[in-house]
C-alpha cells in the first residue's frame, strides 16, 4: 500500500468514481472543484490517495475552510470494504491540519456518514456541521 498526497489538478478526474454526490453537486462537479482547488490554493488542499497494485482503496479530500480560518474542511472520504489503513489515513488528516495552524477537522452532517463520525468522534457544531476538536 502507498499514499499519494496528489497537488495535481489531473488526479480530480480519476477520482470520480469515488466522490459522494451531494444533493447539490454531483460526482463530475466535486471533481471540477477539486481540480480548481489544487490549481489555485494547492497548499490548502489535502487530496490524499492510497494505492495499491496501481488501484486506488481509498480517498480522503479536504481543505483549509474559507469561512473558519483554523479549522479543516473534511470534503471527501471514502473507503473500499474491509480497507485497513483508515485510522492512518484519518491520523494523516489530522496532522495535515495541524500543520495547517487548524484547531478543528469540520464535515457536513449527510445520514450515511453517521457511522464514520461516531468512529472518529465528531460532535455537533454550529450551523449544521460536525466537528472534531484537535488536541
Amino acid at each position: 500500500m502507498r499514499f499519494l498526497n496528489s497537488k495535481s489538478p489531473m488526479i480530480a478526474a480519476k477520482l470520480i468514481p469515488w466522490f459522494v454526490p451531494t444533493e447539490t453537486e454531483s460526482r463530475v462537479q466535486i471533481a471540477s472543484e477539486l481540480a480548481q482547488r489544487l490549481e489555485q490554493k494547492p497548499d490548502e488542499t489535502l487530496c490524499l490517495v492510497a494505492i495499491e497494485r496501481n488501484i486506488t482503496r481509498a480517498i480522503v479530500v479536504a481543505h483549509v475552510s474559507e469561512k473558519h480560518r483554523k479549522s479543516v474542511w473534511l470534503w471527501q472520504s471514502q473507503a473500499e470494504p474491509g480497507f485497513r489503513y483508515s485510522k492512518l489515513m484519518f491520523d494523516a488528516l489530522k496532522q495535515w491540519s495541524r500543520v495547517k495552524g487548524a484547531k478543528e477537522v469540520r464535515m457536513g452532517p449527510q445520514e450515511h456518514e453517521k457511522a464514520f463520525r461516531r468512529r472518529w468522534g465528531f460532535e455537533d457544531a454550529n450551523n449544521n456541521e460536525m466537528r472534531l476538536r484537535l488536541t
